[in-house]
Formats: structure tokens, C-alpha cells, sequence
């Protein structure tokens, strides 16, 4: 697992497409925009994403940000997304994990995440310990809670 960089927007734009492909029903995608969006994005201090895979593409990602919100530190995520090969493994829980110690060391105290394509994440917040609150889940990052 690493961290991306700017050389791996043309397979993140590629996960891109596939995520709004499988959502229910299928979203829009605009490959300039998002382009620009993903070059802007990793560019950021405050952004990571975590990236697993080999040369024949990448097998998950994990997208989000630490962002202040009334004084404190929260992170959120953008993109969570495991190829359809590998949902049974546990490589999703692995990237939440690296993403959250990521997030600790920000200082980001909470973490949300949530679903925009319709599936269910209700399996990964058991295992990443996290509570679903509204359409949303939630996760305290304090004490080192894993």
C-alpha cells in the first residue's frame, strides 16, 4: 500500500469511471473534469489516498481529506473502492486502516465515510468499527481506537 501520486490519476480516473458506472443508477462522469479535480486534489496537504495494486492496475483505493469543522479536525472520506475481485478480502478494511492512521496523524478526531453509489457499506463500518449515523457512518479516531 502506498500513497498516490500525480503519476496515478490515468488509473484513479479509470476507478473513477468504474464507480459511477456501478452506481444505482449509473452517475455521470466527466473524465476532463475530474482530471483537473484529481491533479488539484493530490496536490493538497491535507489530502491522501491510498492506493493498493501492481502494474496491472490498481485493486482499492481510499480518497478523503482532513478538514477543520468547528474547531475540530475531522476526516472524510471521497472515494472508497475495491475491485470487484477482491470485496471479499479484507483489502478494503486494510486501506480504512491506513487511511485512519493517516488521519490520527493530522489530528482528525472523527471519521465519516458514506455510500453515493447505492451499495452497502454496512459490512466495512462493522469491521473498521464505525456507527452509522443518518446515511452516513461514523468513526471515533480518538485514544487510537482501531
Amino acid at each position: 500500500m502506498r500513497a498516490a501520486d500525480q503519476t496515478d490519476i490515468p488509473e484513479l480516473l479509470r476507478v473513477g469511471a468504474a464507480i459511477a458506472a456501478e452506481a444505482k443508477p449509473p452517475a455521470p462522469f466527466d473524465e476532463a473534469v475530474r482530471r483537473k479535480w484529481l491533479s488539484a486534489l493530490l496536490a493538497q496537504p491535507n489530502v491522501m489516498c491510498v492506493v493498493e495494486g501492481d502494474d496491472l492496475g490498481l485493486e482499492g483505493v481510499v480518497l478523503g481529506a482532513c478538514i477543520r469543522e468547528d474547531g475540530i479536525i475531522e476526516a472524510r472520506v471521497e472515494y472508497i473502492w475495491v475491485h470487484p475481485e477482491k470485496r471479499h478480502s479484507r483489502l478494503c478494511v486494510y486501506l480504512m486502516r491506513v487511511f485512519e492512521d493517516w488521519s490520527r496523524s493530522m489530528g482528525a478526531k472523527v471519521l465519516w465515510f458514506s455510500s453515493t453509489t447505492g451499495h452497502s457499506l454496512e459490512a466495512l463500518a462493522r469491521l473498521v468499527g464505525a456507527e452509522e449515523v443518518g446515511r452516513n457512518y461514523r468513526k471515533s479516531l480518538r485514544n487510537g481506537d482501531h
